[in-house]
């Protein structure tokens, strides 16, 4: 992350930039809401003219589980042509359609109740 701090008015002093790299992870998550605090170990003088803050660039992974006892989405259950109905247990984490398809077909081989196309 790309802190810049001055003003961008003509004639004031030229920007100093403060390049600091932040990390968020899940210790910086605020309860489940989708919101991050961060505390920055040294405080920013942000005093004078049109002081400004800016983001110049972030990146998010697919690092939070979207299959989890938290979202109630880990059990499923399926009935066969006999009646006889299984139920399945989706370990928490995240997961892709990719994903959730091989479980799905892993599960149900298991069982004997699909096989692959070769």
């Amino acid at each position: 992350m790309d802190l810049i701090s001055g003003s961008s008015n003509s004639g004031d002093k030229p920007r100093r930039r403060v390049r600091q790299l932040i990390h968020l992870n899940a210790t910086h998550a605020v309860g489940n809401l989708p919101e991050f605090r961060v505390r920055f170990a040294q405080a920013l003088d942000l005093r004078g003219r049109n002081p400004s803050i800016g983001l110049a660039s972030a990146h998010f992974y697919h690092s939070f589980a979207n299959i989890g006892p938290e979202f109630g989405n880990q059990q499923f259950s399926v009935t066969w042509t006999d009646g006889v109905t299984r139920d399945f247990t989706i370990p928490r984490g995240y997961y892709t359609a990719a994903d959730l398809s091989q479980f799905v077909q892993y599960s149900l081989q298991q069982q004997g109740w699909y096989t692959p196309s070769t």
